[in-house]
């Protein structure tokens, strides 16, 4: 046979088997991508939802993410419910999804350190960036050219090469996105978490929300206090039953001139610094060449700062937060109000220079002068805000995560009605022609379809395909669920956030406790192995992170906590429920457990008269403080709630 002859042969094989295959081609496209069956064994890392949901520009179309599954969920949307048309793989935990047009979507993927490029038309991954640690949004802005912003929240990496001294904040990363997407700027923002992105009607301005940014609180040293007077009496007294409380340090607040503590003294001989406290930061994206600093920066804003919302009508900006409330001392003193849901409203936010006009509360309707509250009460609550968006007609939606509601605010933030939805609420799109307002609920795995009209959910579909076992999703809840607390305000995630820390210290002593015993596990000719009695007036500490927590109690750094139904002292129905759920969920989120993220590392407690390290430690660790001995050291925080 002759050579040419082979070449067409084979030519012709290929031709034919083509066009035999074309069909069986276009009817697989057109289906939605294989989904691996349902493993009980995945690895849950809670990650943060900020703008997990989207409209195409034509409203054609509805994009979710789906962070368990690593995919971006695509739904037609027409007339009834939306239809579910592609799971599109992206990268690991996606927490946000933005539209550049109405055929390329960038996914930020939270544990692949990666931005997801996405082609609608052909349903597939074009091009993956590398953009740092745990990148949480995407926006894209400016007034003259098209840039991309990408919040990167951990900023740098040491696997980067970058030097120590420019790690421990987050970053700005703003691209080209006509180009190959290899020479991006950096913008260093000062602040740790930066966690949302939002820019101003003509995109001359991109804004940036910290999330944990602080709240002008800090601590003085034990031996500062003991030299100064002491501690305050405590309130309530100490029980006549009790030894003398042991000295530890004290928690003070910043009034603008002076470090104060409860009886308003002044502690700036103690303390010879200032806290910076920046909530949010402002970008200048009008110019023609990418930015590379910051302009500007606001104060005051909240100490857990997220979604926002631009009002262009009055040139505002309304920022969903959480304030801590922890210059209050003691366990009895700050249960189920150690924390205000709110949303802050900047002025000038459109040009000029931004400025904290109100910080209306969520919950105005609670009375925390009643301490057990009520169920009418906890019925209109909303706690933990997430994604908050704005009607066209000056009011705004906000989806309260821990209360499976959407609140719908006045123009000035005041609420005027609540929207029962799915369980998690944590992302929302308006569509105005179509009436509609959609939700995702983080915890059900679903997006609600919300009638603006009726303020009512109308339908709810699933999101697709959730690997999840069955105790992740049925934990998750305890961990979260508000309406366990007495005012419906506040829950474990209200300071363990997304299932970690706050980065907060709490002064969770209790003058009206008992004498805690506790083994110390350590070997026997450490001085203090064995049973240690502990006081509960234990001085002020960090909240510890649940990552990872089960199997490895005694909870909480003195160990004084033997699992998680002993941490929580709302009441003791909600003590039951977290006792049964630990026994159901080991090894996943559920109330307790995740999985470490890369990175996360062990703190170091110290005892501050000495300025002796006495170990490193992780719950369960095997060097637990002494009582009194721990300024610096982590506390389980779910006490507070």
């Amino acid at each position: 046979m002759y050579p040419g002859n082979s070449l067409r042969n084979t030519l012709l094989r290929v031709t034919i088997l083509a066009s035999l295959l074309t069909p069986f081609a276009v009817w697989l496209l057109s289906q939605p991508p294989h989904s691996l069956a349902q493993s009980t064994s995945v690895l849950n890392f809670e990650s943060p939802h900020v703008h997990p949901l989207a409209l195409t520009p034509d409203g054609t179309r509805l994009l979710a993410v789906n962070s368990p599954n690593g995919t971006l969920s695509v739904f037609h949307l027409s007339s009834g419910a939306p239809k579910l048309i592609a799971e599109i793989p992206v990268g690991l935990e996606p927490v946000s999804v933005a539209l550049r047009n109405n055929n390329e979507a960038w996914v930020a993927n939270w544990l692949s350190d990666s931005i997801s490029v996405v082609d609608l038309a052909t349903g597939s991954v074009v091009r993956t960036v590398d953009v740092g640690d745990e990148p949480t949004d995407i926006i894209f802005a400016g007034s003259t050219r098209e840039m991309a912003f990408v919040c990167v929240s951990g900023g740098a990496s040491l696997l980067s090469n970058i030097p120590v001294t420019q790690l421990g904040h987050g970053q700005i990363k703003v691209f080209d996105p006509t180009t190959a997407l290899t020479s991006p700027t950096t913008i260093e923002i000062l602040a740790k978490q930066p966690r949302a992105l939002a820019r101003n009607a003509d995109g001359s301005r991109v804004f940036v929300s910290v999330f944990e940014s602080g709240n002008q609180t800090t601590v003085v040293k034990e031996t500062d206090v003991t030299a100064n007077g002491g501690l305050p009496p405590p309130n309530p007294p100490l029980a006549a039953s009790l030894p003398p409380a042991p000295r530890t340090s004290l928690i003070v607040k910043w009034n603008g001139s002076q470090w104060v503590d409860e009886l308003s003294r002044n502690w700036n001989s103690a303390i010879p610094y200032t806290l910076a406290d920046v909530d949010l930061f402002v970008i200048n994206s009008s110019g023609s060449s990418l930015p590379n600093s910051t302009v500007a920066g606001v104060t005051a804003v909240g100490t857990h700062n997220g979604n926002m919302a631009f009002d262009p009508a009055q040139s505002r900006l309304l920022v969903a937060n959480l304030d801590d409330i922890n210059e209050v001392r003691f366990e009895p003193n700050v249960r189920g109000r150690f924390q205000n849901n709110r949303v802050t409203i900047l002025n000038n936010a459109g040009s000029g220079s931004p400025i904290v006009a109100a910080t209306p509360d969520l919950n105005a309707h609670v009375d925390f002068g009643n301490p057990v509250g009520s169920q009418s009460e906890r019925d209109l609550s909303l706690a933990m805000p997430a994604d908050l968006v704005r009607k066209s007609d000056g009011s705004y939606y906000i989806a309260a995560t821990s209360s499976a509601r959407v609140g719908v605010l006045s123009s000035n933030g005041t609420v005027t009605d609540r929207i029962a939805v799915g369980q998690g609420p944590t992302g929302l799109a308006l569509d105005e022609p179509r009436s509609s307002l959609y939700v995702l609920n983080r915890f059900d795995q679903t997006i609600s379809v919300v009638d603006v009209n009726s303020k009512s959910q109308v339908n709810q579909v699933s999101i697709g395909m959730n690997p999840e076992s069955t105790g992740a999703r049925n934990g998750r809840r305890f961990l979260y669920d508000a309406n366990f607390s007495a005012h419906g305000t506040v829950s474990c995630a209200s300071c363990h956030l997304n299932g970690h820390r706050d980065g907060m210290v709490w002064d969770l002593g209790n003058p009206q406790g008992t004498v805690d015993q506790v083994t110390v596990f350590l070997p026997t000719d450490v001085p203090f192995a064995g049973t240690d009695f502990l006081h509960p007036m234990k001085g002020p500490m960090m909240t510890q992170s649940r990552r990872g927590i089960i199997g490895n109690e005694p909870l909480h750094w003195r160990g004084d906590r033997v699992g998680l139904e002993k941490e929580d002292h709302r009441e003791e129905a909600s003590c039951q429920k977290v006792e049964i759920i630990e026994r159901r969920s080991v090894g996943v989120c559920a109330a307790a457990n995740l999985a470490p993220r890369r990175g996360d590392r062990c703190s170091e407690g110290w005892a501050p008269r000495t300025g002796r390290v006495v170990g490193h430690a992780s719950s369960g660790s095997a060097a637990r403080r002494r009582s009194g001995e721990a300024v610096r050291s982590e506390e389980e925080t779910a006490a507070r709630a």
